[in-house]
């Protein structure tokens, strides 16, 4: 496994960014409505696409 030296210039590394952006406004008292459900799927796509385009497993599942 190899780190991505050019990470920041593939799109999934601005969806993973777009994705932990919804910390900042995260239902910390409700986490079980269907908004903090849906908050907390946005934030773990998140985190999987930053950590993908840092390490580049999109060419493992090619």
């Amino acid at each position: 496994m190899r780190f991505n030296n050019d990470f920041y210039k593939g799109k999934y590394f601005w969806i993973g960014v777009l994705g932990l952006l919804f910390l900042g406004d995260f239902p910390w008292n409700n986490v079980c409505t269907v908004k903090g459900i849906i908050y907390l799927i946005m934030i773990v796509v998140g985190i999987v696409s930053i950590v993908g385009s840092m390490f580049n497993f999109s060419k493992y599942f090619s």
